[in-house]
């Protein structure tokens, strides 16, 4: 459920970054036009890319993001450790808790409003991922109406 289509947007030393509420204005703002537009069965998804690195933005009921996928676009490695702290501090106080297996990592933020995951991703290789709790449970129930395991 969490490896939706990932990117996002890093400057090379200094980090430009996207954030958990920020409206698709503000994202313009920070990267420019969208390069991709999907739209999905709960809103709608945009991806920036900038640098070799990009971001998806979701977009659900409101006017702000719900979701945000950061990968390297050249799909050859993951992001740093270094650049996984920025984007976890970008967005919340993150909490790290031992993941389900060795090539996932995974943290909560805000009394579990917030959870966000790094691991193999198939559409975009290694991500992270952030998103509201909210985001999630209104995924989940999706798939248990469509008896699926994918949104």
């Amino acid at each position: 459920m969490m490896n939706a289509a990932a990117g996002f947007i890093l400057a090379s030393v200094g980090l430009v970054h996207a954030e958990i509420g920020d409206t698709l204005t503000q994202a313009i703002a920070r990267y420019g036009q969208p390069v991709k537009q999907y739209q999905l069965f709960d809103g709608i998804e945009f991806i920036f890319v900038k640098d070799g690195l990009g971001v998806t933005l979701h977009f659900g009921a409101g006017s702000t993001a719900d979701y945000i996928g950061y990968f390297k676009t050249d799909l050859k490695g993951g992001l740093s450790n270094e650049e996984i702290e920025r984007c976890l501090k970008a967005n919340g106080v993150f909490t790290e808790f031992p993941a389900p297996s060795k090539e996932q990592r995974t943290w909560v933020a805000g009394n579990n409003v917030l959870l966000a995951v790094y691991g193999p991703n198939p559409h975009s290789g290694p991500s992270l991922e952030i998103s509201t709790a909210e985001m999630i449970q209104k995924r989940f129930q999706q798939m248990m109406l469509k008896g699926s395991d994918k949104p």
